[in-house]
């Protein structure tokens, strides 16, 4: 997948289990040119790695329980987006990936991953901005403000 998408419609994988507290940034997205697809589980999200994506975005806090076992809401709660995370970077070291967390505690397990970290629940940060970050990481030129971990 070409480097230069500076002028295409990115394709990026938003896979995060509560889309519906976040209805705006699907709407900024499209509305400023990118083909989104979404995914709300660890278990989706991992299917769709096998298609090509210019960019993702991941809720740190996805939940993840092992193939064949029920989720169990006190099991590994947090540890699906860091999976997938990890896998994304395994499979694609160079794509850009944005971790969607609402846990600052987590940061430090994102450290060396190359990721832009976003923290969904800071009030300081305007919606118009956190869809500008994502289109300039995906498109190769995170803003300089971006956090990158």
């Amino acid at each position: 997948m070409s480097k230069n998408i500076a002028h295409l419609r990115p394709r990026i994988l938003w896979i995060e289990d509560n889309q519906a507290s976040h209805p705006w940034l699907a709407e900024l997205l499209t509305e400023a040119g990118a083909n989104l697809a979404t995914e709300k589980t660890f278990q989706t999200g991992v299917q769709r790695l096998k298609e090509e994506f210019h960019g993702y975005i991941v809720d740190v806090m996805l939940p993840y329980a092992p193939a064949g076992r029920r989720m169990d809401p006190d099991y590994k709660r947090n540890e699906g987006g860091l999976r997938l995370i990890r896998d994304i970077r395994g499979r694609y070291p160079n794509r850009p990936i944005i971790a969607f967390s609402a846990k600052d505690d987590l940061k430090s397990s994102l450290r060396g991953l190359n990721v832009v970290y976003i923290d969904k629940r800071d009030p300081d940060l305007k919606a118009s901005w956190i869809a500008n970050t994502i289109l300039r990481t995906v498109r190769g030129n995170p803003p300089p403000d971006a956090t990158i971990l």
